[in-house]
């Protein structure tokens, strides 16, 4: 899911803090960076981002990986999430179907901002 992204720090690092301060907070989750790494997407830098996260009162635990890239000076980012029970394992096919699609992605006209 391409959405915009909790936060408005335009450089990657400070919308990572941002964002992971709001997602999924009504959940109790705290997350735990699993791996980060520079990445290439919608034809620029990028940032993605894998953690994970433990609900001890619904004994739950959750994977998300997050891409952060730019379309002009804006932050944009796509995210997949994955809940299972704490003694459950993770699908990782999904994060490869995940990663296929970041890297494919591609917009097909430009933004309202790019044409002013």
């Amino acid at each position: 899911m391409m959405k915009s992204l909790f936060g408005c720090n335009t450089k990657f690092e400070g919308r990572e803090k941002e964002f992971f301060k709001r997602f999924l907070f009504n959940a109790i989750v705290k997350f735990e960076v699993l791996k980060r790494e520079k990445v290439k997407v919608v034809g620029g830098e990028g940032l993605a981002v894998t953690v994970e996260g433990k609900d001890p009162v619904k004994k739950e635990k959750v994977r998300a990986k997050v891409v952060f890239g730019k379309r002009g000076d804006r932050v944009i980012g796509f995210y997949i999430t994955q809940w299972r029970p704490m003694d459950g394992s993770y699908d990782l096919s999904a994060f490869d179907i995940f990663d296929k699609f970041v890297t494919s992605f591609k917009f097909l006209k430009k933004s309202f901002y790019e044409t002013l």
